[in-house]
């Protein structure tokens, strides 16, 4: 009991590289060894004290030594092929134990992560639920409709309100929600963009573009997802530029199983957009939160899935390399649109 004090806690544990000493060759190799005199043996390192003989029996889980069992005797010739023997069942019992062990701890931390991706999933539909329509749309949107009416457009008035209603009970329906039938999503989208058109006295035109043989009644998408984009590209696209505005939305599905979106604008490009952001230029300020709702939840789909949503940004430019809009592609595969679970 020299090597283990009280509480059998070891006093000066020695932490030796792998290849080096005898344990540190064994756990190398995966090799049992038995040094019957370590006198010969210009590898053998002494702890506490020096001793004769020594055996190392490699603790291996799935090919892969993940321990060595080592036990040292003041004696020469003291070990034999028995204890290797024994050693190497007991090692065998090890592995087992061992890997039991990580394994348990791996699905706690499994579990773990689970539960805080279930956290933040659930954090983040509050944030859409209150994010996902920005005030100052619910504003102006209210606003425009009270202009109608002291107008006296009592038709244009009915069929905004009708619309607003509609927008914001569709919200609130789909809000908690991970997955919506993609039909949905679309005309979720028209009812936006038919709103924002109506407010801006139809200053701009846009199109819903949809492949041939696109079933958007059986692929499931995330949850009003695509509406932020657009927002965005209608703030700090189209309501800067001078001219005819247009807004572009199409869904396809590619040849490798990704279902496509995107949307594209003929606005004044991204560098224009900061500029008049950040004060440089005189313009309409706008920020949609909407889009940092979005791509966190982008992000949390990366977090849940080995299948990895991607999200890309393209600046477009016309044939003198004047900035003529942005293209934002989003390609989420079909094995992760077509899950049907929403809760």
């Amino acid at each position: 009991m020299a090597k283990n004090p009280k509480d059998f806690e070891i006093a000066q544990p020695l932490e030796i590289p792998v290849g080096q000493g005898i344990v540190g060759s064994v756990a190398k190799t995966g090799k049992a060894e038995i040094i019957t005199d370590t006198t010969r043996d210009g590898r053998y390192i002494a702890d506490d004290a020096k001793r004769l003989s020594e055996i190392a029996v490699p603790i291996v889980y799935k090919d892969k030594v993940i321990g060595v069992i080592d036990s040292e005797n003041s004696k020469k010739h003291f070990f034999t092929k028995e204890h290797q023997r024994i050693l190497t069942l007991i090692a065998s019992i090890c592995s087992s134990k061992i890997a039991k062990a990580q394994g348990d701890q791996q699905a706690v931390e499994r579990e773990r992560m689970l539960l805080e991706i279930g956290k933040k999933v659930a954090e983040t539909r509050l944030m859409a639920l209150r994010a996902q329509m920005n005030p100052h749309f619910i504003f102006n949107s209210l606003n425009s409709i009270q202009d109608c009416i002291v107008s006296e457009q009592h038709d244009k008035a009915l069929n905004y309100l009708t619309q607003f209603s509609k927008l914001l009970r569709t919200v609130i329906d789909y809000s908690d929600k991970n997955y919506i039938p993609l039909e949905k999503e679309i005309e979720f989208l028209k009812l936006y963009l038919n709103i924002e058109s109506l407010r801006f006295s139809d200053s701009f035109k846009y199109e819903i573009i949809l492949a041939k043989n696109l079933d958007i009644e059986e692929i499931n998408v995330p949850s009003l997802l695509i509406q932020p984009f657009a927002e965005n590209a209608i703030w700090h696209g189209l309501m800067h530029k001078q001219g005819e505005r247009t807004l572009d939305i199409s869904f396809s599905e590619t040849d490798d199983n990704n279902l496509e979106i995107i949307v594209e604008d003929n606005g004044i490009g991204r560098k224009k957009a900061e500029e008049i952001k950040a004060g440089k230029m005189n313009g309409i300020s706008h920020e949609s939160k909407g889009m940092k709702i979005s791509e966190e939840r982008i992000a949390l789909l990366k977090l849940q899935t080995d299948i990895k949503p991607v999200v890309d940004v393209t600046d477009l430019t016309d044939d003198t390399g004047i900035p003529s809009g942005t293209r934002v592609k989003i390609l989420i595969p079909v094995a992760l649109t077509e899950r049907k679970g929403n809760d």
